[in-house]
């Protein structure tokens, strides 16, 4: 059974590493993400004792697009060899400026919301909400 502190952790949004283990085994010891694929060709590399951990949707977002569910939890779990993770990273710090930036325009909240009801994946969640959030910002630019 699943232990937690009596002290929650969810102001430095770090896993318990019950979910960490459990995850590191659903992901057979392997980097899974696009960027591992990308980096290391077509078979995803394993992780080894050098992975790093990963929110498939970053806390801030998680919070501010009101997903249910714990940020902190092993559904929004991943493991990550540390080139993937800066990559990711990187790509995280797009979709949260595109968010802040577009966030009042008319629709996009909506859109957003759709796309948290279509998806149980937090990974396909992400992706539909980027490509919403790349159409806002062309529409502002024309």
């Amino acid at each position: 059974m699943k232990q937690k502190n009596s002290k929650s952790n969810c102001l430095r949004d770090e896993f318990f590493q019950f979910d960490v283990n459990e995850k590191y085994r659903q992901q057979d010891g392997k980097c899974i993400h696009k960027y591992c694929k990308k980096i290391n060709g077509k078979h995803p590399p394993p992780l080894y004792l050098d992975f790093e951990k990963d929110h498939i949707l970053a806390p801030k977002l998680y919070r501010a697009w009101r997903v249910k569910g714990d940020p902190n939890g092993i559904e929004n779990l991943q493991l990550l060899d540390p080139n993937a993770h800066y990559l990711k990273t990187m790509e995280d710090t797009k979709l949260i400026a595109l968010f802040e930036r577009n966030k009042g325009t008319p629709g996009v909240k909506g859109k957003i919301k759709g796309c948290i009801m279509r998806y149980t994946d937090l990974t396909k969640t992400r992706e539909c909400t980027l490509k919403i959030l790349e159409d806002a910002k062309r529409k502002k630019q024309n």
